[in-house]
C-alpha cells in the first residue's frame, strides 16, 4: 500500500466526494474527471500535497494536464451550459496519447515478437491475451512497454487551484473513518491536520475581524 509519509515529493490525487464505496487515489496524479452532477455541477478531485494542503485543480490546470493548451476549451464556457468545459476535458484523450497513437499509425515500426504459452500456467489473467476458437493463450508482455518520464503533479500546481472547504473535507474524512476501505499509510492524519489548520486560519479571520 502506498505510503503518504514516505513520497516526501508527490501529491496524492483522491476523490473527496466519496470515502466508503471508493476513493479513486492517483499518486502524484489526479484520478479520472468526472462529468459532475446531474445539474452540471462540475466536482474536480483533490490532492493532498506534502506541504499539508488540499487543493482541487481549476479547469485550466486540468486542461494542462491533459495535453491542451490553458484555455483551450474556454468557448464552451460562452456558448454552450455550465461544466460542458468539464465534459469536454474529462472525456477527451490525453493529448499525448492520441499523438503517440496516430505517430504509430503512420509510422508502425517492427512488430514486436513476443513470446506466448498457454494460460493454463497463469495464476491469473494476464496483462496480454487472446482466445481464439477455444485457444487461450497469454503473451509475456507489460501494460508499460514505455518508460516515459512524466511531470509530478507538483508542476501543474498554480495559484488558480483551490483550497477544499472544511466542510467537504470534514465530510471525506467522516465517510473515510466510518467506511471499511484501506488508506494509505498516514492519509487520514494528514488530512485531519490539514483540517485542523483550516479551522485555526478561519478562527484567526473570526477575531481579526
Amino acid at each position: 500500500m502506498y505510503s503518504f509519509i514516505q513520497h516526501g515529493k508527490l501529491g496524492l490525487g483522491f476523490y473527496w466526494t466519496e470515502g466508503r464505496s471508493g476513493i479513486g487515489f492517483a499518486v502524484d496524479a489526479i484520478p479520472p474527471l468526472k462529468v459532475g452532477s446531474a445539474v452540471g455541477i462540475p466536482s474536480p478531485p483533490a490532492v493532498l500535497f506534502t506541504d499539508g494542503e488540499v487543493l482541487t485543480p481549476s479547469i485550466e490546470a486540468c486542461e494542462r494536464l491533459q495535453g491542451f493548451k490553458r484555455g483551450w476549451t474556454d468557448v464552451a464556457e460562452r456558448t454552450v451550459q455550465r461544466g460542458s468545459r468539464w465534459r469536454m476535458v474529462g472525456n477527451s484523450v490525453s493529448v499525448p496519447v492520441a499523438r503517440w497513437v496516430a505517430e504509430r499509425i503512420h509510422s508502425p515500426g517492427e512488430i514486436a515478437d513476443f513470446r506466448q504459452s498457454s494460460l493454463d500456467i497463469w495464476r491469473r489473467w494476464p496483462d496480454a491475451a487472446w482466445n481464439v476458437e477455444g485457444k487461450r493463450v497469454g503473451v509475456h508482455a507489460t501494460d508499460r512497454p514505455l518508460s516515459v518520464p512524466c511531470p509530478s503533479i507538483v508542476e501543474f500546481r498554480d495559484r488558480s487551484w483551490s483550497r477544499l472547504s472544511d466542510r467537504a473535507l470534514n465530510g471525506f474524512i467522516g465517510r473515510a473513518e466510518s467506511g471499511r476501505l484501506r488508506m494509505p499509510d498516514g492519509f487520514l492524519d494528514a488530512l485531519r491536520n490539514a483540517n485542523r489548520k483550516a479551522t485555526g486560519r478561519s478562527a484567526s479571520r473570526l477575531r481579526q475581524s
